[in-house]
């Protein structure tokens, strides 16, 4: 369970060569796309820092259970789409409290980036001035909407995608049955493509096509194709466009497609690959971007939804 994956063993490795030699540093972030384990090598993390400071002989069976009174996690409230201040200035007070069960207090905060500014505020106050011996864990899909001053104080460590060998093996052994299809879907991160896979995406990423298609062809209007998507995660959403529109600019760039699955989803798309405009596919992975940074925020989901689709539209003539 606490096992790093294969393509995380190098990190690991550095970071129980930290533990054994005292010298793991105070905060540390994790940082790379969602899907490739970062809360899982925060896990294996927590439970190796704990196996060398730990004065109790139960702390796996705790840790396993979520009750461990010297490891506290940050998560985004069910009913919020921001990490509060509140919570931090929570998890400060349990930090300048003396450990109970092994000689070191562990925070974990994910996704970091979702911390309000006054949370990172209270975040940095801690930061600057460590109580006691703690370790702080922060986990980030986008590293970038951090604070520079938090950033500043964590030793930062960034998670690449594992080599396609890697990751189809890994998705193989869990039983996945057509794995480089729900990899490409998944734009590499293998802990992602077992999700789609389970849930079936590489049907709706077809559907998806079929409603780009009838959009761009005047058979299908923004309120429309919105009001088809309502019930699908926007960030979802947002991440099968990222993936269609790096296929699209692949494509237009080199005039040949590497993978089998992405010449099928261009198949697929039924529209002249030729009539789209570089530039404004480069305009509309940086839109993308956007969107992906502003999820967080209070959004009118259906505007929000004809926006992306309206863009979309915009990018074959008419």
């Amino acid at each position: 369970m606490y096992r790093p994956y294969s393509w995380q063993q190098s990190q690991m490795q550095r970071l129980e060569n930290a533990i054994e030699h005292r010298r793991l540093p105070h905060a540390i972030l994790f940082s790379g796309t969602q899907g490739i384990g970062k809360c899982h090598l925060a896990d294996c993390l927590v439970y190796t820092t704990l196996k060398k400071h730990s004065i109790s002989d139960n702390f796996k069976t705790l840790l396993d259970a979520g009750t461990h009174p010297d490891v506290h996690h940050i998560l985004l409230p069910d009913d919020k789409k921001q990490i509060g201040v509140d919570q931090i200035r929570d998890l400060s007070e349990q930090l300048s409290l003396t450990p109970q069960l092994s000689e070191i207090k562990i925070a974990i905060i994910q996704p970091a980036e979702l911390m309000n500014r006054n949370a990172a505020n209270a975040l940095l106050k801690t930061l600057e001035e460590p109580a006691g011996n703690t370790l702080i864990i922060l986990v980030s899909h986008n590293p970038g909407s951090l604070p520079q001053t938090i950033r500043s104080r964590c030793q930062h460590i960034p998670l690449n995608l594992p080599t396609n060998d890697e990751a189809t093996a890994w998705l193989n052994g869990q039983g996945i049955e057509n794995s480089q299809a729900y990899l490409d879907l998944a734009s590499g991160a293998p802990l992602l493509a077992k999700v789609a896979a389970e849930n079936d995406w590489l049907g709706q990423y077809q559907g998806l096509l079929e409603d780009l298609s009838a959009l761009t062809e005047h058979r299908l209007n923004m309120v429309s194709a919105s009001a088809q998507w309502q019930d699908v995660e926007v960030s979802v959403l947002i991440q099968w466009l990222k993936n269609l529109v790096k296929i699209l600019i692949q494509s237009k760039m080199n005039g040949q497609i590497t993978s089998e699955m992405a010449g099928s989803f261009l198949k697929n798309l039924k529209i002249s690959v030729d009539r789209i405009d570089l530039v404004k596919l480069f305009d509309y992975s940086d839109f993308l971007n956007q969107c992906e940074r502003e999820i967080s925020n209070n959004l009118n989901r259906e505007l929000f939804l004809e926006q992306i689709f309206n863009r979309w539209a915009a990018l074959s003539p008419t």
